[in-house]
């Protein structure tokens, strides 16, 4: 369960998120639409912490984040990071590292899981996400396609229940972002609940059970979307 209540943001004297609120109930998928700097970025960012934000409160698995509430919010972002996992728009693989060194970073590194089980459960994610085969291709030998299987099995090494991705398909030729597309909707069909942002409606009615419209920070309208 996603919960997002009167949520602002401003970056000086600009709002870029202006008192949203919105919902998703576990399982479901939700897509933000909108033109770029419409703040639907911004918003994801908040929801983990990558962000402080101005005013309102973001509920994710149990835990709440709440504006000018640093101490708590430092007491629950441990419980929200484990149950949300999030695929930046960018990718932000490690340049020096193979696709593998990549999954098994924050497993090793962060929980202190073994490095034999942390490659294990990395070398399972490659598989389910289709490139175990380039599991020791440095980033610079992947494809953009490649990269964004990487992100996504990044991502889900901690079997969250929740995935955010920024604009998956935002940066892919059609082909490929319609396999990116197919790889997520299997994902949402095994349960997980999906919050994913795009500037484009045809991919929102792809994976989306609703879509909400966002523009200037604001919820213009909401929607059934093609998966409902």
């Amino acid at each position: 369960m996603i919960r997002v209540e009167q949520l602002v943001k401003k970056f000086g004297a600009r709002t870029v998120i202006a008192g949203v609120t919105l919902e998703v109930p576990a399982g479901q998928s939700l897509a933000l639409v909108g033109p770029s700097g419409g703040g639907k970025s911004t918003l994801l960012r908040c929801m983990l912490g990558l962000e402080a934000f101005d005013g309102g409160r973001i509920t994710i698995a149990g835990a709440t984040l709440a504006a000018a509430s640093e101490r708590a919010n430092r007491a629950a972002l441990p419980q929200i990071r484990a149950a949300a996992g999030l695929v930046f728009q960018q990718w932000h693989l490690f340049a020096h590292m193979t696709a593998l060194e990549n999954i098994i970073e924050a497993p090793v590194h962060v929980r202190r899981l073994p490095i034999a089980d942390a490659t294990k459960q990395a070398r399972a994610l490659l598989e389910k996400v289709g490139i175990s085969h380039r599991a020791d291709a440095l980033p610079r030998r992947l494809s953009g396609g490649e990269q964004q299987r990487v992100a996504i099995a990044r991502a889900s090494v901690n079997n969250p229940s929740i995935m955010l991705a920024d604009e998956p398909t935002g940066n892919l030729d059609t082909h490929t972002g319609t396999e990116i597309l197919d790889l997520i909707r299997a994902m949402h069909a095994q349960g997980r609940t999906f919050l994913i942002t795009t500037h484009d409606r045809n991919v929102a009615e792809a994976v989306a059970d609703r879509i909400i419209t966002i523009v200037d920070g604001a919820i213009e309208r909401i929607e059934q979307g093609g998966t409902a």
